[in-house]
């Protein structure tokens, strides 16, 4: 099975989550298909993963798969693994959330965020990721290809594509983020603490 055009998606609300398991992941690209757009608890609990926000993603050369990977609540878990050739992104913030609350609780701090800015546009060259969500406003496709095929490996089984991909006031739960060059301006890192309602008590 094939799918090749050019996708445009523009909703109030587009979300795109692999909740458990690749069954999941192929009715939630059914779905884009057929309504537009996609509804999904997110963010995802009990698993773990760093958020990637961004007011603007794109890039070239996208490329999408099922994968088994590791969180930091989880040994193994079903994971969507994505490349893409280059990418640039404005407005990123990387962000990691730890549960401080038998430590730090008698001090009234619960949770701790670590936030990492970059002042200005980043551009990256063979972006690799593994992520267990995606949400976003806007997700246009350029030239997308969804395609099935006979393997034994069910990891092998499915791809999804497309030349480009630009997305708008995205949000992603990532595992793992490389690239073979990330061009970074001015960085801004951040230490927030929060009580236990979820309200800043702090920052460094």
């Amino acid at each position: 099975m094939a799918m090749i055009g050019t996708l445009t998606i523009n909703k109030k609300r587009f979300i795109w989550t692999v909740i458990t398991g690749f069954a999941a992941l192929l009715l939630l690209i059914g779905s884009l298909f057929f309504t537009g757009k996609l509804f999904a608890a997110f963010p995802l609990t009990g698993i773990g993963g760093f958020q990637v926000n961004a007011d603007y993603i794109e890039g070239t050369g996208f490329e999408l798969w099922p994968a088994i990977g590791e969180t930091a609540e989880k040994a193994e878990w079903p994971q969507a693994a994505i490349s893409m050739a280059t990418n640039k992104i404005q407005g990123l913030v990387l962000s990691k959330a730890l549960d401080v609350s038998k430590t730090l609780g008698k001090y009234g701090i619960h949770k701790i965020e670590f936030q990492v800015i970059p002042l200005g546009e980043v551009n990256g060259k063979g972006i690799k990721m593994n992520v267990t969500g995606i949400k976003s406003d806007v997700g246009d496709f350029v030239m997308m290809t969804v395609k099935e095929k006979y393997s034994k490996d069910v990891l092998k089984t499915f791809t999804m594509g497309a030349d480009k991909v630009v997305m708008e006031k995205a949000t992603i739960n990532a595992h793992s983020l490389t690239a073979s060059s990330m061009s970074i301006p001015m960085i801004n890192i951040k230490v927030v603490a929060y009580d236990a309602n979820g309200k800043p008590v702090g920052s460094n």
